[in-house]
């Protein structure tokens, strides 16, 4: 019989045996609990959410264009895909070599001349 989620909920109920660490009490029977499952982890091209801008129904993100001087931007449609914290997984695109604009794209039109400035170190992410 297949599982279903709640329609107002969204939630499904889930049994599971569990074994507490040495140092832990026993759970009580029909204990309530709150969690996830890690189903594993994917390589993903993510920007931050700040990178992208809805406009028109669209997630748009702004590419540079460093072959002008000086530098532009480009508007790029891109679909996405999951969300982890503040990073968003993008499907399709852009490549993975393509310089986006952090933050700010929605006060940016196509081919805007930007200043590329470099964040601190403290501040730089990769996500895999």
């Amino acid at each position: 019989m297949p599982f279903r989620a709640s329609e107002t909920t969204g939630r499904v109920i889930v049994y599971c045996a569990m074994t507490p660490p040495a140092d832990a009490p026993m759970p009580k029977i029909g204990m309530m609990v709150s969690g996830y499952f890690n189903l594993g982890d994917t390589e993903a091209l993510t920007v931050p959410a700040s990178a992208t801008s809805m406009r028109d129904g669209f997630t748009y993100v702004f590419a540079l264009n460093e072959s002008v001087d000086p530098p532009t931007v480009t508007r790029e449609r891109v679909e996405i895909g999951r969300r982890n914290g503040d990073r968003v997984e993008i499907l399709s695109g852009i490549e993975a070599t393509d310089q986006i604009v952090q933050a700010g794209g929605a006060f940016l039109s196509e081919g805007s001349v930007v200043s590329v400035v470099t964040p601190p170190a403290a501040a730089a992410e990769v996500s895999q």
